[in-house]
């Protein structure tokens, strides 16, 4: 028998922003179709350890409105992330109060695990508690005894040996046909794009001069993954498959939903199916070369029996607009993950006829730097959205010119329907002395954007007066996952153009050139 299960991580709660979150999950929640068995929430429930003890219980209980408002005895396991142990995730001693003091207080059909202190980091939930007809193991990675600092995490492998043999000696004769399922914050594979991204002191003067100081003595110190990974993973893989069964680990922590497959390359090893779900509360920044995006905040809605799984991310917006992308469909053997290819996303309903931008380079009041000459289409269909926000983004100190003023760069402004131009001042580096001047020394590449929000017919991407010198190659990714692939372009006579027919919403066009 199949059932439902939500996947939610990484809320960042707190009083600043729960008003803003929660009704744009409830949402979020009454669009997944069927009857949702299980909610499982992979760490970052809170923003910060130091919340006030009587504010998280209420946001707890607000939460579980929000989530479980269609059927409120639907059950909620918890595991605890590096946000909820330190003070913005990073400061401080590892600290269990705030988990313990809210598992204290949460109503019978939520379950909140990694509160048993003293090294117990696994722990098996009871299948007729989690709403599930297999067992289910959780694990609190967020165990950093010394230091004061850090983001990371911490896998034991002979806790992965012990939930091994726990599995062995359950009695229930259908648990066996199974796979090992594991809920844990950190990850044990770096997620893409996100691996480059750049520790972000989100207004905190110690974080960023720590970050600034530590970067200047130790080689990529300013990025997130050399704090952020956990300590063993390494080692816990091989362990996980050793364990002579499938294994599914559910996780959050780096914002990004994925999935991926690590196969066995020994006889009597099993595979591993990695899953992440993406932040349910923030806009996260992901980095693509020197420019930032933003993924929307997301939850993962995963249906798993028979044999056969399916993992759906949910992107939404917090105007309670959907995104709906499938990560993995698979089935399971004894020991192994079979997946079945998924097709590329593309628009089923366009609600938008044409999203074109067609650029222009010209030399800009340097002569190491390029302006953009922008002339913007926007033709939606009828019922179709009348404007839509888009960032406009560009070097350091740049500047857009629409018509109604000019704006500093990064700017936020609302395309209409029909043509609109604007100019950008310093948009890309000429030169590569300029690019590493302004960027850094590991920049080689600049690039131009689209972003198409919603389902389009039709997206151009057009892109004049790039010399000849420069190599050009395009890319498509997916703003509701971060996937990034190939794009075909195509060379004409008056420049470079990239079309996507059928362009899913929440994706960037991009072409991209080496700096000579």
């Amino acid at each position: 028998m199949k059932r439902q299960i939500a996947h939610i991580s990484d809320l960042h709660l707190s009083q600043e922003n729960a008003d803003e979150i929660l009704p744009a999950l409830g949402a979020a929640m009454s669009e997944l179709n069927g009857d949702i068995a299980s909610i499982l929430i992979t760490g970052d429930l809170f923003d910060s350890s130091t919340l006030d003890r009587f504010k998280a219980i209420e946001l707890l209980e607000r939460l579980c409105e929000a989530i479980r408002r269609e059927k409120p005895t639907t059950p909620v396991l918890i595991v605890p992330g590096n946000h909820d142990r330190r003070s913005i995730g990073l400061f401080g001693r590892n600290d269990p109060s705030l988990f313990e003091t809210v598992a204290r207080a949460v109503p019978p059909h939520v379950q909140v695990f990694g509160t048993r202190g003293l090294g117990e980091l696994i722990e098996r939930a009871d299948p007729a508690a989690a709403g599930l007809p297999f067992p289910l193991f959780t694990y609190d990675s967020t165990l950093l005894p010394p230091g004061f600092v850090g983001a990371g995490g911490f896998v034991r492998a002979e806790d992965l040996l012990w939930m091994r043999q726990q599995f062995d000696g359950l009695a229930a004769g259908n648990d066996s046909r199974f796979p090992i399922v594991l809920m844990m914050h950190h990850h044990l594979v770096p997620t893409p794009l996100t691996d480059f991204a750049k520790v972000d002191p989100r207004g905190n003067w110690l974080l960023g001069l720590m970050v600034k100081g530590v970067a200047k003595a130790m080689a990529n110190g300013d990025r997130e993954e050399i704090f952020m990974t956990a300590l063993g993973a390494g080692t816990a893989l091989s362990v996980l498959q050793a364990l002579g069964r499938p294994v599914l680990v559910l996780h959050g922590h780096k914002h990004y939903p994925t999935a991926r497959l690590l196969k066995a390359t020994r006889a009597g090893e099993s595979d591993l199916l990695l899953v992440s779900a993406g932040s349910a509360g923030d806009r996260a920044p992901i980095a693509v070369g020197a420019r930032t995006m933003h993924l929307w905040p997301s939850l993962n809605r995963i249906e798993i029996g028979d044999g056969a799984i399916t993992v759906e991310t949910v992107a939404f917006s917090l105007g309670k607009e959907t995104s709906l992308r499938t990560l993995v469909q698979a089935s399971w053997s004894a020991d192994s993950w079979q997946v079945e290819p998924i097709a590329p996303p593309k628009a089923e309903k366009p609600a938008v006829e044409t999203n074109r931008a067609v650029l222009r380079l010209e030399l800009g009041r340097r002569s190491d730097e390029w302006d953009l000459r922008c002339e913007r289409e926007f033709q939606p269909l009828e019922g179709g959205p009348q404007d839509h926000e888009e960032l406009i983004e560009g070097l350091p100190g740049g500047r857009v010119e629409l018509p109604d003023g000019r704006h500093k760069l990064p700017a936020e402004v609302f395309v209409k329907p029909g043509k609109t131009d604007y100019l950008i001042r310093r948009a890309a580096c000429l030169t590569r002395r300029r690019l590493h001047s302004v960027l850094g020394p590991a920049e080689v590449y600049e690039s131009v954007s689209l972003p198409n929000r919603y389902d389009a017919a039709r997206a151009v991407l057009e892109l004049h007066g790039l010399p000849s010198s420069c190599d050009a190659f395009g890319s498509i990714t997916d703003l509701a996952t971060g996937r990034q692939i190939p794009a075909e372009i195509q060379r004409t006579e008056r420049g470079i153009v990239l079309e996507a027919p059928l362009c899913p919403a929440r994706t960037l066009l991009r072409i991209h050139w080496r700096v000579p």
